[in-house]
């Protein structure tokens, strides 16, 4: 009836087609604000698919320090790690390659 998880897979969706979600948190006297992203999302290509990987783990180490780490991929000689900040328009900038 309700949906209470925090996740959701879509799927059957065409890999052509930009889609956008938003979501809202249910209360008592009813939805709160509308959370959406700005940017489409396209689904993975079958050739992306071929390439594609879970996306990282990361830990708190301490409340200066997170450890991000991932699963290797087969055929991959190299990694590259981005990050971003939680602020509104930041950019990826690379912190680890190669």
């Amino acid at each position: 009836d309700r949906l209470q998880q925090t996740q959701v897979r879509k799927k059957n969706l065409d890999p052509s087609c930009e889609y956008f979600f938003r979501v809202a948190a249910i209360f008592d006297d009813g939805p709160g604000e509308w959370m959406y992203h700005e940017e489409g999302f396209l689904p993975l290509t079958e050739e992306e698919e071929d390439y594609a990987m879970d996306p990282p783990t990361v830990r708190k180490l301490d409340n200066e320090c997170l450890a991000i780490s991932w699963d290797a991929v087969e055929d991959a000689y190299a990694y590259e790690l981005q990050m971003r900040e939680n602020t509104g328009g930041a950019e990826w900038f690379t912190i680890a390659e190669e």
